[in-house]
């Protein structure tokens, strides 16, 4: 299998169908399903993962997740369809599948090793590694049958990640053992996806959805019924409204959902902004990223500032004397607050954000921008004519 650089894992058009017994003999099953009762599993599934991205995945059960991995990770031969990727993928599912458990955790490491052409100069500090990290110390040499699950999974866990694959394909097998080692394997799949390897998430938990994928599906009776940035399609999937501000003041409709500027050279953000209140309203702004393995982060925060002061159209101005941001594409937060409640505290007018599913993006160009430290930011505000 193979997929362009910057594309680690692609599939196309995935169909993946399963027999149904009918009590009569059908013995070429094996080579078609023509004619023969059969349960559609997949159907049609699109997926594209790029180059240092974990894409999520979610479904209730019966939604065709496992046999998606499965497919992935060629475990399963697709009905119709291609798999293209950047070499084997890592598969983090049915860990342990081809073992033996009269095997030892040592025979079952250096079965794995032999089964993925590890030369054996490198046996022993791999080994070293993952008894070190399944934490089994004398039991290693022990058969796997006098394990409890819970050893069991720590060892298949420490094998499966002792290498570093270029695509990872992540199951909700993560969930194994006490919480201490839970934390351990989210320490270890942190670490590669930080630098710069690729996945599919496969999870319930749209929490861990939002912290760790920009991108994410859903299926449903294996098909792809929704794809997209991780919050609105999450939002969906839970079938949230949107939230509902009093909208006294508001962004106005020909506020543009991207801002295109310049990496390490001063920036100016137009904002334009409608609002009922003959009081003062503020805008407030951030400036967040998902760092890779870690979780979303606030980059840049700048608190609330005067926006308009009474009745109109306006255009608000952000300027920021220098842009201490790298290359590539962010997400921008913006706020609008006034009209105060019965005691005095201004009250939340609007607001873009990924937290309420429309979030605007920011995209810097070029090169520069070093460090991420606060610079310096002003506000102008103009009134426009009706």
């Amino acid at each position: 299998m193979s997929a362009e650089a910057s594309t680690a894992l692609r599939a196309r058009g995935l169909a993946v169908d399963y027999p149904l017994p009918d009590g009569k003999p059908h013995p070429r099953w094996l080579f078609s399903l023509a004619g023969i009762p059969h349960f559609r599993a997949l159907d049609a599934v699109d997926l594209e993962v790029h180059a240092g991205e974990l894409v999520g995945v979610l479904g209730h059960n019966g939604a065709g997740k496992t046999t998606l991995l499965r497919t992935l990770g060629g475990v399963l031969s697709p009905s119709a369809g291609s798999v293209e990727s950047l070499g084997v993928p890592g598969a983090l599912f049915e860990l342990g599948g081809f073992g033996n458990v009269h095997l030892t955790g040592r025979r079952y490491t250096e079965r794995w090793f032999r089964l993925h052409g590890i030369v054996r100069s490198e046996w022993a500090a791999l080994i070293a590694d993952i008894r070190e990290f399944s934490e089994l110390g004398d039991r290693f040499e022990d058969p796997i049958r006098t394990y409890s699950s819970g050893m069991a999974a720590r060892l298949y866990f420490a094998v499966a990640t002792s290498l570093r694959n270029d695509v990872y394909l992540i199951d909700e097998i993560l969930a194994v053992g006490d919480q201490h080692f839970q934390a351990k394997c989210w320490t270890r799949v942190r670490s590669l996806l930080a630098n710069r390897v690729s996945g599919v998430l496969v999870t319930h938990d749209w929490a861990a959805v939002l912290r760790l994928c920009e991108r994410c599906v859903e299926l449903r009776h294996g098909r792809v019924v929704q794809a997209g940035q991780s919050e609105q399609v999450v939002r969906r999937y839970l079938g949230l409204t949107e939230q509902v501000f009093p909208r006294l003041a508001r962004f106005a409709e020909t506020l543009p959902d991207t801002h295109v500027v310049t990496a390490g050279h001063p920036a100016t953000l137009i904002i334009p902004v409608e609002s009922d209140i003959e009081g003062a309203v503020g805008i407030a702004f951030s400036v967040e990223r998902l760092m890779p393995g870690q979780d979303w982060q606030i980059l840049m925060l700048g608190a609330f500032r005067e926006a308009c002061v009474g009745r109109g159209r306006w255009t608000v101005e952000i300027s920021l004397d220098r842009l201490p941001l790298w290359s590539g594409v962010y997400r921008l937060a913006l706020f609008l607050r006034g009209a105060t409640d019965g005691v005095g505290v201004p009250v939340a007018q609007d607001q873009r954000s990924w937290t309420s599913g429309n979030g605007l993006r920011l995209v810097v160009e070029g090169a520069g921008g070093r460090g991420v430290a606060m610079p310096e930011f002003a506000l102008e505000l103009s009134e426009l004519d009706e």
